[in-house]
């Protein structure tokens, strides 16, 4: 039972009809964008939300592109933008190429709310983390690293300001979906 389980997790079988629908336009939308072609037309039915889309390629980040705030009209234009940027965009990797089309999987995951914290002992693994200082922001999403004092390190790092200089941190919760 359990096997069944993980393998119906694993294939997606137990996502809602609105997630597989945003995995499959974020997937369809990496191959239009590595194989130069157009990205599949959107829908525009899903009310806009933050949203981050990360691609791995067999176990190894290949892109992560997202924003705290949406940037289009509705969800699926903003999953379509940041799956493109995600797979060609993002300057921390190289770009994806037809060959990692045969194993890239995606995430996507749609904030659903940021609570200002004043530490970072009360995050979850499960919870992500905003740090924000002056204008630059570190955000590491939910189940990047177990451990708060890491994750912390790793958010003034993504803001490029210098560990322990003044910030305010803040709780991320979010729906994660991968596909």
């Amino acid at each position: 039972m359990l096997i069944a389980l993980t393998l119906a997790l694993q294939l997606g079988a137990l996502l809602s009809d609105q997630d597989r629908q945003l995995i499959d336009l974020a997937r369809a939308t990496v191959e239009a964008e590595v194989l130069g072609k157009q990205p599949p037309p959107l829908k525009g039915r899903l009310d806009s939300r933050a949203v981050f889309v990360t691609i791995e390629v067999n176990g190894q980040v290949r892109g992560c592109r997202g924003s705290l705030t949406p940037i289009t009209a509705h969800l699926e234009g903003d999953v379509s933008h940041f799956a493109r940027a995600a797979a060609a965009h993002d300057p921390r990797y190289k770009p994806l190429n037809s060959k990692d089309l045969k194993s890239f999987l995606v995430t996507i995951t749609v904030v659903e709310s940021i609570q200002p914290i004043s530490a970072v002992d009360v995050l979850a693994p499960t919870d992500g983390l905003v740090l924000a200082s002056g204008s630059k922001k570190g955000i590491v999403l939910p189940f990047e690293g177990r451990d708060p004092r890491t994750r912390l390190r790793w958010a003034y790092q993504k803001a490029g300001v210098s560990e322990g200089a003044p910030a305010e941190l803040y709780l991320l919760h979010a729906r994660r979906t991968r596909g």
